[in-house]
């Protein structure tokens, strides 16, 4: 089985950064969404990911709705965590992307794709402007999640960003859990360390943007993960950089790499 994740892509940040409506490369925000998923789809993945932040702000369900009609364009099933900038109600979250997943109590759900489970933890669920707030994951809830699936072939957890250490502990202490994914930092892709699983924070899909001179961060390239499942059950990671210039795309497989059964 392969699984592509991708997160941060943030809507809106071309606008945001560039007036002219365009990054440096000449991509609008939608352009930008479809190069993504027209790139993960040469992957030939099993499963998408799509690890939170899509939006950069405040927008209305039909902007909502044409962006997802464009994740709409991946090849395999996907499904979606709900990040920080991701600023819409949730119930009208759970409606646009309309998930075949079993929901819990507490802003976390969980399904089964082909004998591995896989949980989200959508922790960003404040119902204000702006940056939405972290909300506290009933790790008793969760922990029941967890110990349903103990005969599954593997658990994989993805959240856009989990601050709580007690919850990563919980995940990272679960016999049949593999691995935990998150994204929200931008920077390079690095593994948490100190947990019994790894935990991968995952680069973005979004920018050029350096905060100040609005040009491309060498630093910060557009890049996805590619999760590998061999018909032994041994996993390994990597992640793929998009790396863009004025003028074209150069794909450059990195190397973040692990392996783990």
């Amino acid at each position: 089985m392969k699984i592509c994740l991708v997160s941060d892509t943030h809507w809106n940040y071309a606008y945001w950064t560039n007036h002219a409506t365009r990054t440096l490369l000449g991509l609008t925000d939608y352009e930008r969404i479809e190069f993504a998923v027209e790139t993960i789809n040469t992957e030939n993945p099993d499963l998408v990911l799509v690890n939170g932040d899509i939006f950069e702000g405040t927008f209305t369900q039909t902007v909502w709705g044409n962006v997802k009609n464009i994740l709409d364009g991946f090849n395999a099933p996907y499904y979606v965590s709900k990040g920080n900038h991701d600023c819409i109600n949730y119930s009208d979250w759970k409606n646009i992307f309309n998930m075949e997943v079993t929901y819990g109590e507490d802003d976390i759900y969980h399904f089964e794709y082909m004998g591995y489970a896989f949980i989200c933890l959508d922790v960003y669920q404040t119902p204000n402007g702006g940056n939405w707030g972290e909300v506290v994951i009933d790790e008793s809830e969760l922990g029941t999640i967890l110990d349903s699936y103990s005969e599954s072939e593997g658990i994989f957890v993805f959240s856009h960003w989990i601050s709580t250490v007690s919850t990563r502990n919980l995940i990272a202490n679960t016999p049949n859990a593999k691995m935990i994914f998150f994204g929200h930092s931008h920077l390079k892709a690095f593994e948490i360390e100190g947990y019994g699983v790894p935990i991968y924070t995952d680069q973005h899909f979004a920018g050029p943007y350096d905060g100040t001179q609005r040009t491309y961060d060498k630093n910060k390239p557009w890049a996805y993960r590619v999760v590998d499942i061999n018909s032994e059950g041994v996993i390994s990671t990597h992640m793929v950089e998009v790396i863009h210039y004025p003028s074209r795309f150069l794909p450059d497989r990195v190397v973040v790499s692990r392996e783990n059964k």
